[in-house]
């Protein structure tokens, strides 16, 4: 059984229940099934659905566009790399549950910090060898 994970303060309870219902495809077949007998019903779903997407790649958009600005070189043998890819994917889920520009900002200047960290790290492992 997975660890349960704390749940994120800095979103909405309504986006917070959004992006539960948008995780959950047996309650979203439930929901478009009762759309078969009441109108409305389906739109509302596509619509909630359609929205959560498009603000979590408008999120993703901006954390890329601030770490072009932090000046992170993301290199193919950077994003080989399982600790890269750890950090890369939970900043991404972080910057995709806040709505504050600020702190995706933030989010993206950890992430460069770690990735030159993880650079460094690696180029000192090579010059050992």
């Amino acid at each position: 059984m997975p660890t349960p994970t704390p749940p994120d303060r800095s979103i909405s309870k309504a986006q917070e229940a959004a992006l539960t219902y948008k995780n959950a495809p047996k309650l979203r077949a439930l929901v478009e099934g009762i759309g078969a007998f009441l109108p409305g019903v389906t739109a509302a779903n596509t619509y909630l659905v359609g929205r959560l997407s498009q603000l979590e790649r408008e999120r993703t958009e901006d954390l890329f566009a601030y770490l072009e600005d932090e000046g992170a070189e993301l290199t193919s043998a950077l994003i080989g790399s399982d600790d890269f890819l750890h950090c890369f994917t939970i900043t991404v889920r972080a910057a995709q549950r806040t709505r504050r520009k600020e702190k995706i900002r933030l989010f993206a200047r950890l992430l460069a910090s770690a990735t030159s960290h993880l650079v460094a790290a690696k180029s000192a492992r090579t010059c050992q060898r």
